[in-house]
């Protein structure tokens, strides 16, 4: 049985053609867009921490460390002073952040 060929007329290459250069400038017109929305986009970021951490050398409290959590301005907002190892401070620093909804 011999193949079958279809031949293609000029109305079909000229709609393909068409389909072609209308996916294409498509896809370009959604690449603009996605371009100029990643451009417009401002990061936001919430309030930031710093936080200071010292240990008391003398004292009735020597040997504990001093957390304290500062505001924006550099003033103290939290002074925490009964952590008798730097891992405690450092889980206390989790704590802060939990109490801040983060």
């Amino acid at each position: 049985m011999p193949e079958q060929r279809t031949l293609d007329n000029p109305n079909d290459i000229a709609i393909r053609e068409s389909q072609k250069i209308q996916r294409l400038e498509q896809g370009r017109s959604i690449a603009e867009r996605a371009a100029a929305e990643k451009k417009n986009v401002i990061k936001q970021y919430s309030e930031s921490f710093t936080f200071r951490f010292r240990k008391i050398k003398n004292g009735s409290f020597s040997g504990l460390w001093e957390l304290a959590a500062l505001k924006k301005d550099g003033k103290v907002d939290e002074i925490i002073t009964d952590a008798d190892a730097l891992p405690n401070v450092l889980e206390a620093i989790g704590n802060i952040f939990a109490n801040r909804g983060f």
